[in-house]
């Protein structure tokens, strides 16, 4: 069995999509203590391929790009799953972004293995920086298998403070800048009426540029029927979160792609989302509304009934080719 060192650690709350793909991969998961190369050097005869789901890591970027590189010279197999191609979007510093950038080159140029989620990141990733020598999947984001019985919802709403009878638009994930939730309050603003609600929750990321304070006071501003948590969501609550709401509203400014779509489609609620990029690829008419203007997508989206489904035979396609690139040999 494929032994697998994990970047970030699949047992992390909030990391549902990695814990999945190890799942289903059936390999071996470890991950080292400290994000050190002391640490590193411990485990170099336990395992066979290190996989890195961010372009960063969670203590710094100038330290994730030694572990990159440690794990190249230890002649371990990498792959990387590419989440973000635009690190602008974060909201860093200009240092902080050199090194950043810096780091997602040297992981894409060191790579045995790519995995993209959508054709528009290849695509991006392609025109940026070149082919690679890597072997490449385009793959379809994992099931998370979260099971919750729709007709628990007017239940959990009620224990929750929800109204029964409410249209909840929902925003869920890490709240970072290119995310546009002062967009979603703009917007909900002009469609709220007696009988909606708006629900964002995530954990508050601190690359965001508006200070959380502020956040929280736009939030509390905006009235009762706004509810927010920004400490973050545990796993064991997601498929809470997901059964509560109605659409799920994806306003961002930036994205190649989404996992929170994904999450939706498991959970058989429609989506809101731009008309660009790779949304086409995801987004039919049957999974919700791609819009121009956000008002007008969060209202057509209310007004007629969508059958969103999750693309399981899709998924299932991208396996095989995922399982060969865990498991090929060096070249």
């Amino acid at each position: 069995m494929t032994r697998v060192l994990s970047f970030p650690p699949p047992h992390r709350e909030g990391n549902p999509v990695i814990v999945s793909t190890y799942r289903d991969l059936a390999v071996t998961c470890l991950h080292l203590e400290a994000d050190s190369l002391p640490a590193l050097w411990r485990l170099r005869d336990s395992f066979d391929v290190a996989a890195f789901h961010w372009g960063y890591d969670r203590n710094g970027w100038l330290q994730g790009i030694g572990i990159v590189l440690g794990v190249w010279l230890l002649r371990k197999r990498i792959v990387w799953h590419v989440h973000e191609v635009d690190l602008s979007c974060r909201g860093s510093s200009q240092e902080r972004f050199r090194l950043g950038e810096t780091l997602n080159f040297i992981l894409y140029k060191l790579a045995d293995g790519v995995v993209y989620y959508t054709r528009d990141a290849r695509r991006r990733i392609v025109d940026k920086w070149g082919y690679t020598r890597a072997q490449e999947v385009v793959a379809v984001h994992p099931p998370t298998r979260f099971a919750v019985r729709e007709s628990e919802r007017a239940e959990l709403r009620i224990r929750h403070g929800f109204p029964v009878d409410a249209y909840i638009y929902g925003i869920f994930g890490a709240v970072r800048p290119y995310k546009g939730i002062p967009e979603l309050l703009d917007s909900y603003s002009e469609v709220r009426d007696e009988h909606t609600a708006l629900v964002v929750a995530g954990h508050f990321d601190p690359d965001e540029p508006m200070p959380r304070e502020i956040l929280e006071k736009m939030l509390r501003a905006c009235g009762p029927d706004v509810s927010y948590r920004l400490d973050g969501i545990r796993d064991q609550s997601i498929p809470i979160v997901m059964a509560i709401l109605d659409a799920v509203v994806l306003p961002y400014r930036t994205a190649e792609t989404s996992g929170v779509f994904y999450l939706a489609a498991e959970f058989g609620k429609p989506v809101v989302a731009p008309d660009r990029g790779f949304w086409h690829e995801v987004v039919n008419a049957d999974a919700g509304v791609l819009y121009t203007n956000l008002t007008d997508g969060m209202r057509q989206v209310r007004q007629r009934r969508f059958q969103p489904a999750y693309p399981e035979e899709a998924y299932r396609n991208s396996l095989l080719p995922l399982k060969l690139l865990y498991g090929g040999d060096r070249a």
